[in-house]
Order: C-alpha cells, then structure tokens, then sequence
C-alpha cells in the first residue's frame, strides 16, 4: 500500500516524469518585424520578405550528443511577428547548454537524415498539427528557393539620396550558400519532465543590408540602376560575398552564434 500510495502521489508531479518537450523558435527581431531598417548615411531598407531555410536542428547533451532533432526542410519568413514554432517535439528531461541549427540550399522536405552525433531520443513532430507545412514562407518563396538552391530570399526596396535625389530601388536576393552549421552555446535550457521549455534562434536581419565598417548602405543602393537592384549587380559591385558573410553572423540564441562549414560528405 504505502508504494502505490507514493505512485499516486507522484504522476501529477513533474519531477516523476521522464520527458519534457522542446519547442524551437524562430525569430526576425524587433528592428526586422517592423520592416525598415535606417542606415547612418540616410539610407532606408523596406523589407517585405526575409525567408531562410532551415535544413535541421537539434538540442545537444551536455556530453555533445543529440537529444532531439528538428525535421528539416523548413523555411521561415521572418518579418511577420513571431517567435513562430519550429516543432514541439519530445526529449528527455535535464539540462541542454546547446543547440545546433543546419542552414543551406533551400530542398524538398524527405525523411529526418540528421547528420552528426549522438543518438535520437526525441520523437519529431515537425509535420504536426502545430507545424503542418514545415515554415510559413509562401508557396512561390518555398518554389523560387528550391529551385535556386537558395540559403535565403531577401526582398524589399532600399532608398537613398545621391545628387539631391531621392530614389527608391527595389531588390530580390535569392542568396546562394553552403550548408553549414550554427552552434548556438548559451544558458543551459532546462527541459522539466511533463513540461517544456522554449529556445529562441534570432536573425538579426537589420545587419544585412550596412557595411559593418562605415554603416553605409549607399554602397548596395549604388550596384543597382534604373530603380532595381539585382543579385548579380551586386555581385559585380564585389558585395555578393560581403552579403553572403553577414547572413551567416546574424544568428543568436541569447549569445551569439558561431557557423561552421559541414564538410562535403
């Protein structure tokens, strides 16, 4: 009796139970959900999309291995409000100093191929009720990334005044990049069994767009001509890789992320 007793007692308890549940988000920031973007040189980007492509994630022990792994295939428009849901999926209850995040060219969704070490513990529930098309991008965004291979998909119109003119250019990137990863190291998430606990990747998608030495997004507005601003202007301006660089340091969950070249399989 006193052992069914203690049974009783501790199935509403928290601590008795063996699982808990991550929720992975996704975020654009503040500065991008209002979707202008203010040099030092006057300059103004409007941003009307900044989609990214998530190819896989997962939530690591403190021994290095995976705990849980995010289905990949999920792009995420970041200008609407969020954090948006990445998945709720199931782990093992404890501590998680890190989570690892895999961006590149954007691909049809296929089965979870996680990549890397450790074992699977958590059940992925990417495809869910919660999450049924893998990321809010648009059907034309999800078509024009895959078939680009795009890592993301910028888009909008940058303004600027050169000779006492005011003129507005339009832009839409479908920047092209190598998977890597993303090591996010920061507090340690504590998953509590019969609970959950959240982790925020935030894009810092403000700092595409100014030169991080003089701030200035004059130098992209002046690639472009005749009120457009195309990828491959910029590319002749020399700032295609200069783009590419900063998208790849935009990322933080709470502390900065690091981003890592996978090597080719």
């Amino acid at each position: 009796m006193p052992r069914l007793f203690a049974l009783l007692l501790c199935l509403p308890l928290s601590g008795c139970l063996l699982q808990g549940n991550w929720i992975p988000t996704i975020w654009g920031g503040a500065v991008l959900e209002a979707g202008t973007v203010q040099s030092e040189d006057g300059c103004t980007a409007t941003v009307d999309a900044f989609v990214v492509s998530v190819l896989q994630g997962a939530l690591l022990t403190p021994e290095g291995t995976a705990s849980a792994v995010l289905h990949g295939g999920q792009l995420f428009d970041l200008v609407p409000p969020g954090p948006q849901s990445m998945a709720s999926i199931d782990v093992r209850k404890g501590p998680y100093p890190e989570t690892v995040f895999f961006l590149g060219p954007a691909e049809e969704p296929g089965p979870n191929t996680f990549v890397g070490r450790g074992k699977l513990v958590g059940t992925d529930n990417a495809a869910s009720d919660l999450n049924p098309v893998l990321g809010n991008a648009t059907e034309a965004q999800r078509d024009a990334m895959i078939a680009a291979g795009a890592t993301a998909l910028v888009e909008g119109t940058l303004t600027c005044v050169s000779g006492g003119v005011q003129e507005a250019r339009a832009f839409r990137w479908l920047l092209v990049d190598d998977e890597g990863l993303l090591r996010c190291a920061g507090p340690s998430l504590e998953i509590e069994g019969g609970s959950f606990g959240a982790s925020v990747l935030t894009a810092a998608g403000e700092r595409l767009f100014p030169d991080p030495e003089d701030g200035s997004m004059l130098p992209l507005w002046s690639a472009g001509a005749d009120g457009v601003i195309l990828l491959e202007d910029v590319d002749a301006a020399g700032l295609q890789t200069p783009l590419r660089d900063r998208l790849r340091s935009l990322f933080s969950s709470e502390a900065p992320c690091t981003w890592e070249a996978l090597d080719p399989l």
